[in-house]
């Protein structure tokens, strides 16, 4: 999924020039609306 290699590659950054919409040339909080609709949510190494 095109979504998840963007934000992984963006290090899970959604917003700014370096942000995985702008790499998907989507707004933000389109993103931000997939995301939650696919259930994707950052894992946190903390708890891995």
């Amino acid at each position: 999924m095109e979504l998840v290699a963007a934000l992984q590659a963006t290090n899970w950054m959604i917003y700014g020039e370096r942000g995985a919409a702008k790499v998907l040339d989507m707004h933000p909080e389109k993103l931000r609306y997939r995301m939650r609709k696919y259930g994707l949510r950052r894992r946190c190494a903390y708890w891995a």
